[in-house]
């Protein structure tokens, strides 16, 4: 089969659908039988023979528009490489991306992918934390990826949780939404089950979320506050050097948390975080599923996280790692004194074991 994948985010690697996008790449050498394409706009360099750069621009006037402006250069590039790459499918890394091609083809099925659950959650009722531009932008942004999930072939979704939203607040027949779990190359993990925890010293929290607020800093913030028996190193990974000030000054009066902020970061040094440090907590407000999530259990690395969107089937409902209610700090405060309060015991009755 002959596959085009076309993807917004390919070589800057902060979040699922660029993991995802990195996984499709390999296609070509694990499985030769079939052929992969790639568009993208995330790629430093000339293009190769199975990477094809674009260039995209849309007015300054018409960003509200941007999405759509984007798709149609998408899909003037596949047609143009439709010439010398006749391909069976075409694959969208995001379904509003696909929306002009789902229109425009007519005997090439064409897929696209959810991976949240951002849009499908706006209404016509203004949120007071956004301002009114873009809370109206996000609103139209929601329906192009309406009409797209119609049009489209095929939708991908990344949890069950994003199955069942989409075919409800969509409207759209089961048949066409498929979920399809991300993933991740658990061989660079040095996995740590038995972590050496030493309770004299701050216990270190690593945060990893591009979103820090949709990521739910702030409520960790305020937990962590609550547990003033304790002291804590928060590490801070993801987040942009814009924002390193308002997550410090907001960090100011939490007078038993250190922060460490390291803003975005590659894979490598968010993996040897977590092979060092003694918790992964990332206290989402939404998230489709949560791959950092994954990585942590990968890692062996204790993780506490919330019940929003996707992340209760990460976590086994709970059976993997510890789930707190949605943007609530004292629930929050509570799953991580459980979570700490297990690994000391878990600690102490090693030393037991190996004194006897």
């Amino acid at each position: 089969m002959k596959i085009l994948f076309c993807t917004p985010t390919f070589q800057t690697i902060t979040h699922g659908p660029a993991k995802f996008a990195q996984f499709i790449s390999q296609i070509n050498e694990l499985y030769p039988e079939h052929q992969v394409k790639i568009i993208t706009e995330d790629y430093q360099g000339e293009s190769t023979e199975d990477i094809h750069n674009i260039s995209l621009y849309c007015p300054r006037p018409f960003h509200a528009f941007i999405h759509f402006f984007r798709a149609m250069q998408y899909h003037n590039k596949a047609v143009v490489l439709y010439k010398q790459f006749p391909f069976d499918v075409m694959v969208y890394n995001n379904a509003i991306l696909g929306i002009w091609s789902a229109i425009r083809w007519k005997k090439i099925p064409v897929v696209g992918l959810l991976n949240d659950d951002e849009n499908l959650r706006m209404s016509w009722r203004p949120d007071p934390e956004k301002p009114i531009r873009k809370w109206g932008i996000r609103l139209l942004f929601k329906y192009f990826e309406r009409l797209s999930v119609k049009k489209l072939a095929t939708t991908i979704v990344c949890s069950d949780f994003l199955q069942a939203e989409t075919i409800k607040v969509y409207k759209i027949a089961s048949s066409k939404v498929y979920r399809l779990y991300q993933t991740v190359n658990s061989e660079p993990f040095n996995f740590v089950p038995e972590r050496i925890y030493d309770f004299h010293q701050p216990i270190s929290i690593l945060f990893v979320k591009s979103d820090f607020k949709r990521g739910g800093l702030w409520v960790l913030f305020k937990a962590l506050q609550r547990l003033d028996l304790y002291s804590f190193e928060l590490i801070i990974i993801g987040p942009s050097w814009t924002h390193m000030e308002e997550i410090k000054k907001r960090g100011e009066d939490v007078f038993n948390v250190s922060s460490k902020f390291l803003g975005p970061q590659s894979q490598g040094v968010v993996r040897g975080y977590m092979e060092k440090c003694d918790i992964l907590c990332i206290p989402s407000l939404r998230e489709g599923l949560g791959v950092a999530n994954i990585e942590g259990l990968a890692a062996g690395i204790p993780v506490v996280s919330t019940k929003a969107g996707g992340i209760p089937e990460v976590l086994g409902q709970g059976a993997y790692g510890w789930l707190a209610e949605v943007n609530d700090a004292n629930s929050l405060a509570t799953i991580l004194q459980a979570c700490i309060t297990s690994v000391s015991y878990t600690h102490l009755r090693a030393h037991e074991t190996e004194a006897d």
